[in-house]
This record gives structure tokens, C-alpha cells and sequence, in this order.
């Protein structure tokens, strides 16, 4: 009867380790997006952290060739014109895109920029290098939805 005991409460402990391991894992990848903290000039949280959100998930799309949930994230005006440019773009190459850091440089009720550093990595056998670079980002509100407006990208380095 002791030995049974001593079984169970071995068994209940290995079982507690397990999920709590699991438990920890599985928190470490939803968090995996939200590391990235938000510096630089706010003056309103929420709308700062729908402009992270907004940048985090046009890069999943860039990631996932994912065309139209990509237009999404820029505004109306510009949605033919990018469509255009990025179609082939996204049809010949396979790139991963992670946000590095996200900091707000100005902003205003309708309009804000923020400068970011990207990495981007080529996933495939294609020609295009590998590279960190510094995303200057221009969002405005459309129909209250901040949408990107603009990005100039500087200050590109290498790392293949």
C-alpha cells in the first residue's frame, strides 16, 4: 500500500513538470510577436499599440506571400500601385520578416510616424540578400483604421 503511494505521488509529479513545461512553451510562442516594445514619443497607448499591430501583421504578410492580407495594411489610394509592384515580388521570392524594434517618432490624432529596424532573411535559393534595415513608416487613419501611408527604407546592411 505504501509503495503504491509513493508510485501515484511520483507519477503526479512527473505529470505536474509536464504541464507546466508545456504550459511555459506554449506561452513563450504566443509571446514570441510582442516582445518588440514600443518606444520613442507617445501620446496615446492605444493607438500605438494598433500601429505595432498594424506593422507586425504587414510583415506576417510580406512573410506568408500572403497578397491580399497585405493590402490591407496600406491605405485605399495606394492599394493598385503596390498590388502591382509586389505581386511578382511575392511570386519570386520566399523572405522571412521580423520586426527588431518599433519606435514612434511623431504622434499626431491622424497621422503617425514611426521608424523601425527590420531584418529580413531569404528563405530560398533566390538572388536577393539578406539584410537588416531601418523602416521609416508613415500611418494615417482611413475610416478610423490606421493604414501605412509610406515606407522609405534606410540604412540597409547585409548579413549573407
Amino acid at each position: 500500500m505504501y509503495r503504491k503511494r509513493i508510485i501515484f505521488a511520483i507519477l503526479i509529479s512527473i505529470l505536474s513538470l509536464f504541464l507546466i513545461i508545456t504550459n511555459y512553451s506554449q506561452k513563450a510562442d504566443s509571446n514570441e510577436k510582442t516582445m518588440i516594445g514600443i518606444t520613442g514619443k507617445i501620446t496615446n497607448q492605444a493607438d500605438a499599440e494598433a500601429a505595432l499591430n498594424l506593422i507586425e501583421k504587414n510583415l506576417s504578410y510580406a512573410t506568408e506571400n500572403n497578397l491580399e492580407g497585405y493590402l490591407t495594411t496600406i491605405v485605399a489610394s495606394g492599394y493598385l500601385e503596390t498590388k502591382k509592384e509586389i505581386a511578382p515580388f511575392f511570386k519570386n521570392y520566399q523572405l522571412f520578416h521580423q520586426l527588431l524594434s518599433f519606435e514612434i517618432m511623431n504622434q499626431q490624432e491622424q497621422r503617425m510616424r514611426i521608424q523601425t529596424q527590420q531584418k529580413t532573411l531569404n528563405k530560398d535559393k533566390s538572388d536577393y540578400r539578406s539584410h537588416i534595415a531601418e523602416a521609416n513608416y508613415t500611418l494615417v487613419k482611413e475610416d478610423g483604421v490606421w493604414k501605412i501611408q509610406e515606407t522609405i527604407m534606410t540604412d540597409t546592411k547585409f548579413i549573407d
